[in-house]
């Protein structure tokens, strides 16, 4: 019966692409048979890991195995606790990385960001920004100059301006290429704001969720040209109403999935004193 140290490196390497970051990070190389310490060595093994970096712990195992660890391409800062001198020596030590999340990365900002992608954009495929309160309409600016290939933008709960919109739409190779776009609870996009979308024509996913100053009228003049678009999320804005929404389907392809939560019926007096009675209703109840 074969042993593990009489595999062949090709079938080690093989074995240790089963496990994930995590268990990878937790061995020793040296403890390892002289076949399995050898594929561990390989950028093969490291580069379809999503490695997830919190903690300054993270951060040290990370440089620990930097020869190994930064030909991941999947690096996720979101939630995380370190500075951002840790945040950028890990980001730039990194080698081609495809996806980025820096969800609540609280302290991240435009040099940072900037540097990032200056060293990654032309890999970068998913990009995740939400909760990032430090970012500007700069960082928008360069990804739309450092990303020609971004498939997913999530900016939500951003505090980017219309002008950020309007930076993304200026790339023709972003345009062509980007999928997926999140702009939820984004407080400064109204319905003049969001018109820019209507040149994003190839996008399969939009999400405009939570957004309190866009209603249905505007929906049809961002989206007529689209011809890829699976799904709209528009639960939770707030001037939209159940007959908007049937006439703004109108415009769409049948296949196309409308998330809505709307609770107006229409405009007239009757619809709102019904709402507004429900919401005194189970205000009573819950009491």
């Amino acid at each position: 019966m074969p042993t593990l140290s009489s595999l062949p490196i090709d079938v080690a390497s093989k074995v240790l692409r089963c496990l994930n970051a995590d268990d990878l990070l937790m061995m020793r190389p040296s403890r390892l048979p002289r076949n399995f310490a050898h594929a561990f060595q390989t950028k093969a093994v490291w580069r379809c890991k999503h490695l997830a970096i919190t903690c300054s712990r993270d951060v040290k195992r990370f440089m620990a195995l930097v020869q190994q660890t930064k030909h991941c391409q999947r690096l996720s800062f979101a939630h995380s606790r370190i500075s951002q001198d840790e945040l950028k020596a890990v980001a730039l030590l990194a080698v081609a990385v495809e996806s980025l999340n820096a969800d609540s990365s609280a302290d991240l900002d435009d040099v940072t960001m900037a540097a990032i992608l200056q060293k990654h954009g032309q890999h970068l495929k998913h990009l995740n920004l939400s909760n990032c309160q430090y970012l500007t309409n700069y960082t928008m600016v360069q990804v739309a100059q450092k990303c020609p290939n971004l498939h997913t933008l999530i900016i939500s709960n951003c505090s980017f301006s219309p002008a950020a919109l309007e930076a993304l739409t200026e790339s023709e190779s972003l345009v062509r290429h980007l999928k997926v776009l999140d702009v939820s609870k984004c407080y400064l996009m109204d319905n003049a704001a969001i018109l820019p979308l209507s040149k994003l024509v190839n996008l399969q996913r939009l999400s405009l969720r939570s957004l309190e100053w866009i209603n249905s009228l505007a929906i049809p003049c961002i989206i007529e040209n689209y011809t890829s678009l699976h799904e709209l999320d528009i639960r939770n804005c707030e001037d939209f109403t159940k007959s908007g929404i049937d006439g703004m389907k109108s415009h769409l392809p049948g296949h196309v999935n409308v998330l809505e939560n709307a609770k107006l019926i229409d405009d007239t007096p009757d619809s709102i004193r019904i709402y507004l009675m429900a919401i005194i209703n189970s205000t009573t109840l819950v009491d």
